[in-house]
C-alpha cells in the first residue's frame, strides 16, 4: 500500500511539473507574439493598422483630453513629455498618499516637538528614501513582467 501511495504521489508531482512547464511555455509564446505585434506595429508593416504621431494642442494638454477627431482609419499617438507614465503609477492613490503624508508629519511632529523640522524630515523621507525605493521596485517589476533585463531600463 505504501508503494502505491508513493507512486501516486510521484505521478502527481510529475504532472504538476508538466503543467507548470506548459504554462511557462504558453506565457513565453504569448510574450513572443505580443512583441512581434508591437514590433510590426512600430515598423508600420501592418496594413490594417496605421497611425500618426503628433503633439497635443494647448487646450488638449490643459484639459487633459482629446478634442480633435482622429483621421479616419488612423490612430493618433501623442509625443510624451516623460510624465504620463509616472502619473499612472499613483493614479487613484491620491487619498492614500495624502493620508500617509499627514500621518507621517503628525507622528514626526509629536516625536520631535518641532513642526518645521517634522515637515522637512517628512519631505526628506517621502522624496528621497521612498521615491528611490519605489523607482527601484517599479523598475524591478517592469523587468520581471516584460522579461527585460533590468540593466536596459532607464
Amino acid at each position: 500500500k505504501q508503494w502505491y501511495q508513493r507512486r501516486v504521489r510521484a505521478s502527481r508531482d510529475i504532472s504538476s511539473q508538466r503543467n507548470a512547464k506548459s504554462e511557462t511555455d504558453k506565457q513565453i509564446a504569448a510574450y513572443w507574439h505580443i512583441n512581434r505585434l508591437f514590433a510590426s506595429f512600430i515598423d508600420r508593416s501592418l496594413d490594417d493598422i496605421d497611425y500618426t504621431i503628433g503633439d497635443k494642442l494647448f487646450l488638449e494638454s490643459l484639459l487633459d483630453m482629446e478634442i480633435r477627431e482622429p483621421p479616419p482609419g488612423k490612430g493618433v499617438l501623442y509625443n510624451d513629455k516623460g510624465q504620463s507614465f509616472e502619473n499612472v503609477l499613483s493614479y487613484g492613490n491620491e487619498w492614500l498618499l495624502f493620508t500617509w503624508d499627514v500621518m507621517l508629519v503628525v507622528m514626526l511632529d509629536y516625536s520631535t516637538q518641532h513642526f518645521t523640522f517634522a515637515v522637512l524630515l517628512a519631505w526628506f523621507i517621502n522624496e528621497v528614501i521612498l521615491r528611490k525605493f519605489s523607482e527601484w521596485r517599479c523598475q524591478k517589476n517592469v523587468g520581471d513582467k516584460a522579461l527585460i533585463d533590468e540593466r536596459f531600463l532607464l
